[in-house]
């Protein structure tokens, strides 16, 4: 696996003097346009987003050795042993196993908000193109997956109407053509849903990122949408600055808390509503 050299500690400074720089450049109104001698936001997003999991998919190694070493130990005790481990804490094994295999799972980012336009604005900064489809050429209510694949694999996205076909059309090399190729596509279609495969160089040379984008508007909490977040490992929720009166924040609030209840009853990994970030659009 390729590797930056950087440590997770470097990599947490490199993220924090980084965001003290675009706090400056946003407070300013600059954001490195007109400086040639300085990199652009977007930028120091793709360096951070690389270096941290490059750091993640390290620790994750690192975690997945330790925890293969802790589940020989315990199945290489004594009966003795092992029968009062069983009493204390139960079938410790299974869950050492369950564990490990938690860190091992792909990361599933989950986007959401009220305005499409936002959320893949957003996005295609995050990943360092226009990766998520147009939502003006798609139907009300397209749910969009993007799906990273290595360097030399051949990209792919398959269109899913409402009526249930299916389109499967190969992925452009060409940067910037994916969009045109889409449109061109869904002209007299009706989508349902639209799953892209291709590499995004901002995670490395990795399959195992998904990003979700559910479409924005008044129901935020539809069935699909919760059960996409059951698994997932970063959810996303982008409000719309523009609107002052309370009522995105309160459905985000709604959302928190169903999250959390959720989680209680054991149908959701654990969500903690201090720990998220809200990208204001």
């Amino acid at each position: 696996m390729a590797t930056s050299g950087k440590s997770s500690g470097e990599v947490r400074g490199n993220k924090m003097r980084t965001d003290r720089t675009i706090s400056k450049e946003l407070e300013s109104g600059s954001t490195s346009v007109d400086d040639e001698d300085e990199p652009l936001i977007s930028e120091h997003v793709l360096n951070d987003m690389k270096d941290i999991f490059i750091a993640d998919n390290e620790a994750k190694e690192k975690l997945l050795e330790i925890y293969g070493q802790v589940i020989q130990m315990v199945n290489e005790l004594p009966k003795e042993l092992s029968t009062l481990l069983s009493k204390l804490y139960g079938d410790v094994s299974s869950k050492l196993e369950m564990n490990a295999k938690l860190f091992s799972e792909k990361c599933k980012l989950v986007v959401a908000g009220e305005s499409n336009s936002g959320m893949n604005s957003v996005i295609n900064t995050v990943l360092g193109s226009e990766t998520l489809p147009n939502p003006h050429v798609l139907s009300p209510g397209t749910i969009c997956c993007v799906h990273t694949v290595p360097f030399d694999v051949e990209g792919y996205f398959v269109i899913q109407m409402i009526n249930g076909s299916k389109e499967r059309h190969s992925y452009p090399k060409m940067p910037g053509a994916f969009q045109g190729l889409l449109s061109d596509k869904m002209k007299g279609n009706m989508s349902q849903r639209i799953e892209t495969y291709c590499h995004l160089p901002v995670f490395g040379n990795t399959d195992s990122v998904t990003i979700v984008s559910h479409p924005g508007g008044d129901n935020i909490l539809p069935k699909e949408f919760m059960e996409s977040v059951d698994d997932a490992s970063i959810l996303i929720y982008v409000v719309n600055s523009a609107c002052s009166d309370g009522i995105q924040e309160n459905k985000l609030m709604q959302m928190c808390k169903q999250l959390q209840s959720d989680a209680r009853a054991d149908n959701l990994n654990s969500f903690d509503p201090k720990l998220h970030d809200v990208f204001m659009q």
